[in-house]
Parts: C-alpha cells; structure tokens; sequence
C-alpha cells in the first residue's frame, strides 16, 4: 500500500519545489506508515528536501529509536523531539499525527482495514490533546475478507469499513463494532486497549507548600495518562500560574490536584489589552469581565471602545487579544 502525504504537505511541497528551496531540511511527514522492522527509521515516516546530500542521507536514514510493536497515533511532537535530540540543525517539520501500522502484527494485505481504523479512532478522540501519543492494543482481531473475496457485484472490496465504539471514552478497553458495505459476511466486533502518552511535568527539585511554580524547575518526560490518577501539569499550561497545596519531593509528576491557581486579573480590574496580529502589536487600557490566571481565556472591554474582546491571560492584569 503506498504511503498518503495529506493536501497541506503536497501544496508546501509543490511551493518548496517551484520557487528553489533554502539550505535548510524540510521533512514532510506521511499521513500512514507501514513499519517494517525493529527500528524506526526517518524514511518510513517522512521525505526529506534539501540541497545538502549528506544531511539528507543521514536524515533518511536517521533511526529513531525501537518500533512500535501496537498501532500507534505518532503526534508531530514525537518525530520533533526524536530528530532534534539526534540531529542540530535548521529543521523544519510539516504535516499532522502519523497513523503507525507494524506489519509484525498485521498482514501487509490487511493494512487498509487498519489504516481507516486509525483514521476513525484519530477522529473520535480529535478533541484530545493532539500532543498524546496513542497506542492501540489489539485484544482480539476482526475477521477479514481478502479483498478481491466474495462481494455484491464487485472484484474487489472498494468501500471503505464502517466502525462505531460500543461504549465509552476513547480509553481502556474499547469494543469496536464494523461493517464493510457491499461484501458479505464482512461485519462483527473487536476488542483493542486505548493507552495515550503525554509529556508531563515532573520537579527538578523539592517543592514545598505555598511554593510558587517556575519553568526552569520542571522538565517534561512522556508518562501514560491513567484518568483515575488525575489530570496533570503539562507541557502546553502555564507552571507560572500554579503554586503548590503540599509538599512535592523532587522528580515526582505534579498533579493539578496538588495545585492551586493563582489569580492574575480579577473581574473589574483595570488591564492593559494588546492587540497583536504578525507585524503590528498596539496597547490599549480596558477593563476585567472577569477573573482569571496566567494563560486562562478573559473576555475584556477597552476603554476606548463599548466592544467586547476574548483574550488569554499573559501576565499580571494583562490579556493578550490575537487578531486573525
């Protein structure tokens, strides 16, 4: 099965051809991966552009690390870290989440039905955070027709399958029901494990209580996200609006549930708005519609206008509001 780049990354690639590219490396990732041995190789997920032979040949050829033995959600973030840590250099990477499918557990002639899999799943759990890794564990296998099988007047099967989650969150055990239109006896259930994988905060040093959060403290490895444990601290919040309710002993994962958030504007405070869009920032005084922390999202009114504007919080009594 060849290998999907989606439409954004064909148009930047058409733009990056046309007009004569720069001396940087520009990886254009695939939508589907097929992986086909024990490590995971930079050409499987991606093609590389760029003037410079040896950069490229060691970008293609770059290993980053064991591949998945489970299907997986690949977030862009995951291919970022894994080429940066390896490879310096002016960079650019294009594309969204990588579908990963190991043919050490699914037949090459099978990929189809699991690459549309991934792509449902991909969509049903859109509203996550688009920085998890997602792992998907086969509990049981549906039972597939070849294609070319027995169909209503076709050679091949064509139509694409039909599923629906029986029950619940994309998370744990899920049962997953399916149907392929037109072919016979193509329809049934299957059994998979959601796992998800999140960069999470973790303290460089002992914290205690009443202590405020500084950047520069935390570093961020990827941890499983179990829901029973809590929602964590994670790369995307801000650690500035945070301090501490308990003591926090170094290198142990800071759980929100031990934070407290701390206000930054409150409702009818006086604030400076900015007004920012590429090339132009400009600074207007306004008042609070309400209370809020550091990164929190804070509906304004500036002085000079009756109109109301939704912001986020970037600082004491200051909301920043970004013109489209």
């Amino acid at each position: 099965m060849p290998f999907r780049l989606n439409r954004v990354v064909l148009f930047s690639l058409f733009l990056l051809l046309g007009s004569g590219w720069t001396d940087a490396a520009t990886i254009y990732l695939k939508e589907v991966a097929l992986i086909d041995g024990p490590e995971l190789i930079l050409s499987e997920l991606a093609i590389v552009v760029t003037p410079d032979t040896e950069l490229k040949n060691r970008l293609t050829d770059l290993k980053l690390g064991a591949a998945p033995e489970s299907l997986t959600l690949l977030p862009v973030r995951a291919v970022k870290d894994a080429v940066e840590s390896r490879i310096k250099g002016e960079l650019f990477i294009v594309g969204a989440r990588i579908s990963l499918i190991p043919l050490k557990i699914i037949p090459r002639e099978e990929a189809w039905f699991y690459e549309e899999l991934l792509d449902f799943l991909g969509e049903k759990g859109a509203e996550r955070n688009r920085r998890e890794r997602i792992v998907i564990e086969m509990i049981t296998f549906p039972s597939l027709p070849p294609r070319g099988g027995e169909t209503h007047g076709a050679d091949e099967i064509s139509a694409e399958p039909v599923f629906e989650s029986v029950r619940g969150p994309l998370a744990g055990e899920v049962e997953i029901k399916y149907r392929i239109p037109g072919v016979v006896k193509a329809a049934g259930s299957f059994r998979i494990r959601v796992r998800s994988f999140l960069p999470v905060a973790r303290t460089r040093i002992n914290l205690e209580a009443k202590q405020k959060l500084v950047r520069r403290n935390l570093y961020y490895p990827e941890k499983e996200i179990i829901p029973s444990e809590g929602e964590i601290l994670s790369e995307s919040d801000y650690p500035e609006a945070y301090e501490t309710t308990v003591r926090i002993t170094k290198d142990s994962p800071i759980y929100l549930k031990y934070l407290r958030k701390e206000l930054a504007v409150r409702a009818g405070d006086q604030v400076t708005v900015y007004f920012v869009k590429p090339g132009l920032k400009v600074r207007l005084s306004g008042r609070a519609l309400g209370s809020g922390a550091l990164g929190d999202s804070l509906r304004v009114r500036p002085d000079a206008s009756g109109k109301r504007f939704t912001g986020h919080i970037s600082g004491d009594r200051e909301v920043t509001v970004e013109i489209p």
